[in-house]
């Protein structure tokens, strides 16, 4: 009677213990997928720009300057009118068009939207579709 009870409690344990184990396993899964989605999140909140139909508004020039490099739609608001420029920024340094180098802050620019831009798997998914 002890030998099987004995041999019962041994099993128990070795369950018992591979339970422990398996619970383990099952939180180090939980929690890597809880950081995963907290990262899916943020990425999503960051991009969101990149997937809505409008993307992004236009920002104040002076009080809230772009800080990402890009292309940009640079507004100029002058008292005979409104002009629209495109630059693109590199590290801190402005191009225009015909990538010449361009000391932004002299033009005095009003406003500036960041333009969409996609993304080099994208572009090679409309290669491929060609004509």
């Amino acid at each position: 009677m002890k030998k099987r009870i004995r041999k019962k409690m041994t099993d128990w344990r070795k369950i018992s213990e591979q339970m422990r184990e398996l619970n383990d396993d099952v939180l180090i899964l939980c929690k890597q997928l809880q950081d995963n989605m907290t990262r899916l999140t943020w990425l999503l909140k960051e991009n969101t720009s990149l997937i809505s139909r409008f993307p992004i508004k236009v920002e104040d020039f002076v009080t809230n300057p772009p800080i990402h490099n890009g292309a940009y739609l640079v507004y100029f608001v002058r008292k005979d009118g409104v002009r629209v420029r495109f630059y693109t920024m590199v590290g801190s340094k402005w191009y225009d068009s015909q990538k010449n180098e361009v000391d932004i802050k002299s033009l005095y620019p009003s406003c500036y939207l960041q333009t969409p831009v996609l993304s080099e798997d994208a572009i090679d998914i409309y290669k491929r579709r060609g004509r």
